[in-house]
């Protein structure tokens, strides 16, 4: 993984020795400045979806806070796919970027809540699916943090210092969450997300003036699970689809179509319905015991990726319903109403979710509102020349300050 930005470096150095009886030179020392405080609060909730592993949430509150007097901004921070409650601390260290701004007055204090949205797949993206397996962190989940949030710190509980953010998955999250519940925050960003599913792109960085959603990854899920649909068919596609650790990819797919796309099951007859069967997935490899014969968990997920390696449309409308620029064409547009809105890509995103990004702020734009802020990264040299593409994840030290001035501003 390439080094991740910081702000600044330590230069400790011991004082040199003078020859002879001379004074000794006064070493250099790093500035110190005030730290905000980092709380761990258990939730059950995620404990439960991540086996039973004690899971938390951190609530940061800033130097000098006090549980009395004008209430504090509060921002909510949503972690990315296969991160916890630690993603914001250790890929951007958003806290330790917020002391520094708070120091310099740069931003106004705010606390800063990073809920744990894992499950046993790698994330929920943050959504309520009643007819789900209970994998999902999901939307319910959130709300009742801010509401814990609420009554145990003194935070804004109004839409003028209320904000909530995502990266990636949780940037999908964040668009989600308040679509589906307007007149709570006062202020929504995303960072690098999946906040369309497709379509037409505006004010493009590139050439391309189409956004393929899910088509951008299947070449790469087919060579995560080397299921070559030229040559295999129905048995080696079941065989082969499953999530994994290094499959980064094929284990996102599993994670969406787990919130967007669960098996739905005939209850009269208690089996899967049948237009979805070609792509069902019953259960998946989780080991092998002492012999090598694998090891299966059910599962239950309807996979987006027909046999012929292409979207399967049958289950991909399904998809289109959470879908936040789908979600426009029904209505919710105007749920995000007054609401500011705080865009961020990088222009070589792995998984071309700029792409996304224009889709979406065209969609806000034919809806009558406009992006308050939309940033596109290009790639930086490092100190010996090297090119830092602007990726997924890269440069996000000094993202997440951006990000934070920028809601400082909006509060």
């Amino acid at each position: 993984m390439r080094k991740l930005l910081t702000l600044i470096a330590l230069i400790a150095m011991v004082a040199a020795l003078l020859v002879g009886c001379a004074s000794e030179n006064e070493a250099p020392t790093a500035p110190s400045i005030d730290k905000g405080t980092i709380v761990p609060v258990a939730d059950a909730f995620a404990t439960a979806l991540n086996g039973g592993a004690a899971s938390n949430y951190y609530v940061y509150t800033p130097p000098g806070y006090s549980a009395s007097g004008d209430p504090y901004p509060v921002l909510y921070l949503l972690h990315g796919f296969g991160g916890d409650e630690n993603y914001w601390t250790a890929l951007f260290s958003a806290t330790d970027a917020a002391d520094w701004l708070i120091e310099e007055g740069e931003i106004d204090p705010m606390v800063i809540v990073m809920p744990n949205g894992k499950n046993l797949l790698g994330g929920s993206f943050y959504t309520d699916n009643l007819a789900s397996v209970p994998v999902n962190a999901s939307e319910t989940h959130i709300l009742g943090i801010i509401a814990e949030v609420e009554a145990a710190y003194n935070v804004e509980t109004t839409p003028v210092g209320k904000a909530i953010g995502g990266h990636s998955m949780g940037g999908f999250g964040a668009v989600s969450i308040a679509l589906n519940n307007a007149g709570v925050f006062g202020a929504v960003s995303a960072l690098a997300a999946p906040i369309s599913f497709w379509g037409t792109r505006t004010a493009p960085p590139h050439d391309d003036m189409t956004y393929k959603g899910i088509e951008e990854v299947l070449p790469a899920v087919l060579l995560e699970t080397g299921f070559d649909p030229a040559t295999e068919g129905a048995a080696e596609y079941k065989a082969k689809m499953y999530p994994s650790p290094d499959r980064r990819l094929t284990s996102m797919i599993f994670a969406m179509a787990a919130a967007f796309s669960p098996t739905e099951f005939d209850l009269s007859s208690g089996s899967p319905i049948p237009q979805y069967v070609e792509t069902t997935i019953d259960s998946i490899i989780v080991g092998v015991d002492d012999n090598g014969v694998p090891i299966k968990s059910p599962m239950w997920v309807d996979l987006p990726i027909g046999l012929d390696g292409e979207a399967f449309m049958t289950t991909w409308t399904r998809w289109l319903a959470y879908d936040p620029v789908s979600r426009f064409a029904g209505g919710q547009a105007a749920n995000l109403a007054g609401v500011k809105v705080y865009l961020d890509a990088g222009l070589d995103d792995d998984l071309g979710l700029f792409g996304a990004h224009q889709v979406f702020a065209g969609a806000l734009a034919a809806a009558g509102m406009t992006v308050d802020t939309e940033s596109y990264y290009d790639g930086v040299m490092d100190s010996e020349g090297t090119d830092i593409a602007a990726d997924h994840t890269t440069h996000t030290f000094e993202r997440v300050k951006k990000m934070l001035k920028w809601h400082s501003d909006n509060f």
